[in-house]
């Protein structure tokens, strides 16, 4: 099965403070890693927020970001992560488009989307997972 993986449960695997908030999203994607039954898809259209938001986290806890980390970081997630694109002619959803933009690229290699955001589990039940599922 396909699994596409939410920025949010990514940021929530990677960071140090949000591990520990976070335990479900830790353990669920630990045991999609371990799993030979799954595969796992990042969307492209989540790689930029993902390095800004990486970037920020590293300038608030040491002055600055070191391009260096920042690479090495984009590079583990693209050996653990298959990039599913975004689609060009996917119909927005102006109230979320980054929403929007996941939901496309999950569609477009077939994949369930692992996320903690609770607007797109409810609206898009059909194709959105919460950790602990």
């Amino acid at each position: 099965m396909n699994i596409l993986v939410d920025l949010n449960i990514i940021l929530d695997y990677y960071s140090n403070e949000r591990r520990v908030k976070f335990k479900e999203s830790v353990e669920a994607l630990t045991n999609l890693f371990k799993s030979q039954n799954y595969v796992a898809y990042i969307s492209s259209s989540s790689l930029d927020n993902l390095e800004f938001i990486k970037a920020s986290e590293l300038k608030r806890g040491f002055g600055y970001a070191d391009k260096r980390i920042l690479k090495n970081f984009i590079l583990e997630i693209l050996t653990l992560f298959k990039i599913a694109k975004t689609p060009s002619y996917l119909e927005l959803d102006y109230d979320d488009i980054e929403d929007s933009q996941v939901i496309a690229s999950a569609k477009a290699v077939d994949a369930k989307v692992l996320t903690r955001d609770k607007g797109m589990l409810e609206k898009y039940s059909n194709i959105a997972l919460a950790p602990k599922d």
